[in-house]
């Protein structure tokens, strides 16, 4: 009778750890979207100061259709996880230029900031912060030197790049204006969109390689649609397949 208890009680704790290893990796895997009034809330707080010109979208919080997901994995723990359906981006401007923070859920952010210059919009600084619910992973990377990401009067064929340094990461980068092609956002149609395809190799605190596709409005200073391909090992290998159109080009203020 008393084996009898005994392996009924050992039953019982491992039921126990294994409903409490269930509830473990479902929490590592959540991701829970970012509202655009929350984003808005956040940038009325701090909305940056008005200013205009040539390839400076306008400011505010815009929102982009999204699909896609990411994994994430360290030593013997791997996350994957579907991103959700929308994310608000925040766009400020800032002295000399502006910033785009795009939230992807509330446990994946993007924030670039750009410095504007006669021939167009440079990666000056880039924060990525990546979180579980056991770890948070934050990197911040200054560009040295400068990447032009967006041309102000692109051209199809149009190609540059070279070696560039991103905090701990070194990076060769090729980018080229493969078209020109119209595109509808939110029920309006805008003619000159020009897609950039950036191809990096990357060494250092990660490896790896990354496709960016971004189809560019000269006109708006927009990034109207997004796609992304990267994979990296690092501290935390981090691999993420998206794609993400912009709903409107009038952003909420």
């Amino acid at each position: 009778m008393r084996r009898r208890s005994v392996l009924i009680g050992l039953g019982v704790v491992v039921a126990l750890l294994v409903v409490g290893g269930v509830i473990f990796w479902q929490r590592l895997g959540e991701a829970d979207p970012v509202t655009a009034g929350d984003a808005l809330a956040e940038y009325r707080e701090d909305p940056g100061p008005g200013q205009g010109g040539p390839g400076l979208p306008a400011p505010g919080v815009y929102e982009y259709a999204v699909t896609g997901s990411e994994r994430l994995a360290r030593g013997p723990v791997s996350v994957s996880r579907t991103l959700p359906e929308v994310a608000p981006m925040i766009v400020r401007h800032v002295d000399g230029g502006y910033e785009t923070d795009l939230r992807y859920s509330d446990a994946h952010t993007e924030l670039s900031r750009y410095d504007l210059r006669e021939d167009g919009a440079y990666v000056v600084f880039a924060r990525t912060v990546v979180k579980t619910s056991v770890s948070t992973t934050t990197r911040d990377r200054e560009w040295s030197p400068p990447l032009l990401r967006l041309p102000l009067r692109p051209r199809v064929g149009q190609e540059w790049g070279g070696p560039f340094t991103a905090g701990d990461l070194r990076l060769q980068i090729g980018n080229e204006v493969l078209r020109r092609e119209p595109l509808e956002i939110g029920g309006e149609t805008v003619e000159d969109v020009f897609v950039i395809e950036s191809r990096q190799r990357i060494t250092g605190e990660y490896t790896g390689e990354r496709t960016e596709t971004f189809w560019y409005s000269p006109d708006t200073g927009l990034v109207v649609r997004y796609a992304i391909e990267s994979e990296l090992d690092g501290p935390t290998d981090f691999d993420i397949t998206a794609e993400q159109t912009l709903r409107s080009l009038t952003p909420q203020v």
